[in-house]
């Protein structure tokens, strides 16, 4: 390869925010499309598969390693330009650009749509895949269309926002079909207009209370930036403060039927825990009901008063967010998956619901 240097056993637990896991057989940066497409003819020549990593914050790999390729995306550029309708403005970002300093670049620009996803570890390809969603906005309802190529055929594909089927933390790029292409830039419509989205309510996380604080009347979308990035920063979420992937596990979502018996339970068992958490559900516009899936853990054992308790001492819960879990010390992937397939189980013993691990396993 002219551009660069396909290398072997390479350990990526340092291109993750959880500091774990094997080596890759192989392993290549890539910082164009071109060496992209280099990259995966390369692979497809020797048979071998393709695993695609980005910032690496909401993966956990194994301590095998991961067989086949590595292409960690590293190709980074954002354009803005103004759409016809003159109110508009699109965002062209490439793949491996990085989601937050994205944002603060929108924010710079007083655009509107992004700022209560700052903070948000990682890197822009990531985000229609897993259809990152903070503070009462998704990234799905800005995404105009997104940019891929097949990885079998290299064919380039442009998906439409109804092609990407954007569902809660959930897209077509997660299935197995979408999982045959590789994001390689998304355009995103932002607006000019005043678009500000402050009715997330939480126990915890508040951006109204941040204006309150500081005397803010009227916030720009650069504000809102600014009180999201303090609120992550208090419960431990910004890139850095531990090794972690993020949340660890989505909130559920229930039918009103079994939301109610789940409220039984807590209103039977703990509803001390409901007075002090609330509010830990949330009514959905189609009649569905959210679940803080770290209100149940608070219920459990496994809370943030939990510290390094489990297996060996090295995996635990941040003492300042119940959904992230911790490498604490010299954790390894299989500390990881005992300790958060411990808690999946202890919340479907008590309250009869499963919860979904959000992040992504390599191997």
């Amino acid at each position: 390869m002219n551009n660069f240097n396909i290398q072997q056993n390479i350990p990526l637990a340092q291109h993750t925010t959880l500091g774990i896991g094997g080596m890759a057989e192989y392993f290549v940066e890539v910082k164009t499309e071109s060496e992209l497409m280099e990259a995966l003819t390369w692979a497809g020549n020797q048979n071998l598969a393709v695993t695609v990593l980005g910032g690496g914050s909401n993966v956990l790999i194994a301590d095998e390693g991961v067989s086949g390729v590595v292409i960690k995306m590293s190709c980074g550029g954002i354009f803005f330009k103004e759409d016809d309708d003159g109110v508009s403005i699109l965002a062209s970002v490439s793949a491996g650009e990085s989601w937050d300093r994205f944002v603060e670049a929108t924010a710079e620009r007083a655009l509107w749509g992004l700022e209560n996803l700052s903070g948000i570890p990682g890197r822009v390809g990531a985000a229609p895949v897993q259809n990152i969603n903070a503070y009462g906005v998704s990234v799905g309802d800005v995404i105009e269309r997104v940019h891929a190529i097949n990885i079998s055929t290299r064919e380039k594909v442009i998906f439409t926002k109804e092609e990407c089927k954007f569902a809660y933390r959930d897209s077509f790029f997660k299935t197995e079909k979408g999982r045959e292409y590789i994001i390689t830039s998304v355009q995103f419509r932002l607006t000019s207009q005043n678009d500000i989205h402050t009715t997330y309510k939480s126990s915890s996380q508040s951006i109204e209370q941040y204006f309150l604080k500081n005397k803010i009347t009227s916030p720009n979308s650069e504000d809102v930036r600014r009180a999201v990035l303090f609120v992550r920063k208090n419960i431990g979420m910004l890139d850095g403060i531990y090794k972690s992937a993020g949340s660890f596990f989505k909130n559920i979502v229930l039918g009103f039927e079994e939301f109610k018996e789940l409220q039984k339970i807590i209103a039977n068992e703990y509803q001390d825990k409901s007075e002090i958490f609330a509010p830990w559900h949330w009514i959905l516009a189609d009649g569905t009901v959210k679940v803080s899936t770290a209100f149940l853990m608070e219920c459990t054992e496994y809370n943030k008063a939990y510290g390094t308790k489990s297996k060996n001492g090295v995996v635990g819960i941040s003492p300042l967010h119940t959904l992230s879990i911790i490498n604490y010390g010299n954790a390894r992937s299989r500390d990881v998956k005992i300790f958060s397939d411990n808690i999946c189980d202890v919340i479907q013993k008590k309250f009869g619901v499963e919860i979904e691990k959000e992040v992504c396993y390599l191997e």
